[in-house]
């Protein structure tokens, strides 16, 4: 008998997508569902838009308190086997649910947690960027749920979970306002494999309402969790994960880094100034570069950077640590153009497809799909994005430098 799904829709005034979501579980090529919609106080006309779809969906109200709250008073209340969260300015492609389902029956053990692929949607453009994570991490790094966790790869609206992982562990902690979803994800699936499902499903949006981008505190949030996170692993986690503890805390040091996250960068920074640089950390770095440069068709003898932004410097970090340089940056913006950003030139994406077949073009941007389609049709060396040169560079040691305050 086929297991029955709950699809959880957690809502806080979101009369402007609200609709789309329901109609996307609505639309689910797998039929035995039930769609729980929770309306966490909102001031606008959710309810009436909820409330419209009559019995095709359960609809229930509270006092607002948060997103934890919505999703944990929708695990009391569901009914089915899995559970599939679904937020109100998300939306899923048909076949999620039955893949996802298909993952996990296939494979013998009902009670692992499955996810897919996604895309981010740039809801001014209205141009997606998918993550194939295929693309980027090995299969055993894909199936390990601690990993994909802190490498932030598992977006909640991607996973299917068996209610008996929340009876296990506990609800959402209802105290982060931003970061429930890790702090579930990383007490859910310790020393757990989780199923990865090579196919975008799942479709996030981003704009300014949403929580992440309009929600005070959410750093410093952020930072205390990852800094919990660290604290947590042991020698033999961050073994498996990254092969030793200093490329594990070069990663966690680069996200505090772009957070500006001070107090995880002090206490990052304390740890690596105790630990060795791996004794064949210059040959990883030399590996490393032969296979970026690899990403070119073999073609490639330079590298440029699209977007000379926030995003752009921080590739450019990534890189130069681990002994790779970079030519120049491109960018839209005339502005830039001639300008050096820490001693790069910055020039127009029309020059810089002058020399198109020797350059390896890295986009640095999380909504990338813009870059990507303005290059398209170009006899470009090769693009690649920035998470995929985090999936190759996460294992590779950065130059050791003793930073101190």
């Amino acid at each position: 008998m086929e297991p029955f799904v709950s699809i959880v829709i957690p809502v806080f005034n979101g009369e402007d997508y609200l609709q789309e979501a329901i109609e996307s579980a609505l639309n689910q090529t797998y039929k035995n569902i039930e769609i729980l919609v929770v309306n966490d106080g909102s001031t606008d006309r959710t309810e009436q838009i909820a409330t419209a779809y009559g019995e095709r969906i359960r609809y229930f109200y509270k006092q607002n308190g948060g997103v934890a709250s919505a999703l944990n008073l929708a695990i009391r209340e569901m009914k089915g086997e899995y559970f599939s969260w679904l937020s109100h300015d998300d939306y899923d492609y048909p076949e999620k649910i039955e893949l996802l389902v298909e993952a996990v029956l296939g494979q013998g053990d009902k009670e692992a947690v499955a996810y897919c692929n996604y895309s981010l949607l740039d809801q001014r453009t209205g141009i997606a960027s998918p993550y194939q994570i295929e693309d980027y991490y090995s299969k055993e790094d894909r199936s390990n749920g601690i990993f994909m966790t802190i490498q932030r790869l598992m977006d909640g609206g991607s996973m299917l979970i068996p209610i008996n992982q929340f009876y296990r562990v506990g609800g959402f902690n209802e105290k982060l306002r931003a970061t429930q979803d890790y702090d579930m994800w990383f007490r859910m699936l310790r020393e757990k494999q989780v199923i990865h499902v090579p196919r975008v499903l799942h479709v996030a949006r981003v704009h300014a309402k949403q929580g992440s981008q309009s929600m005070t505190g959410f750093s410093a949030e952020r930072e205390q969790l990852f800094l919990h996170f660290l604290k947590e692993l042991s020698a033999e986690d961050m073994n498996q994960m990254w092969g030793n503890e200093y490329c594990c805390l070069q990663n966690f040091m680069t996200l505090f880094e772009n957070g500006v996250m001070t107090e995880g960068c002090k206490y990052i920074r304390e740890r690596i100034n105790q630990c060795d640089e791996p004794m064949n950390a210059q040959l990883l770095r030399k590996k490393a570069k032969e296979r970026i440069y690899g990403f070119g068709g073999g073609q490639a003898g330079r590298i440029a950077i699209f977007g000379a932004g926030d995003y752009g410097r921080k590739v450019l970090r990534l890189l130069r640590s681990r002994d790779i340089e970079v030519e120049e940056f491109w960018d839209n913006s005339s502005q830039k153009w001639g300008s050096r950003i820490e001693g790069i030139k910055c020039i127009s994406v029309d020059e810089g497809l002058k020399c198109a077949e020797q350059t390896l073009v890295i986009l640095a941007a999380e909504l990338y799909g813009g870059m990507q389609r303005q290059l398209e049709g170009e006899q470009m060396a090769g693009v690649i994005t920035k998470m995929h040169l985090e999936g190759v560079l996460y294992d590779v040691p950065a130059r050791k430098v003793i930073r101190n305050e």
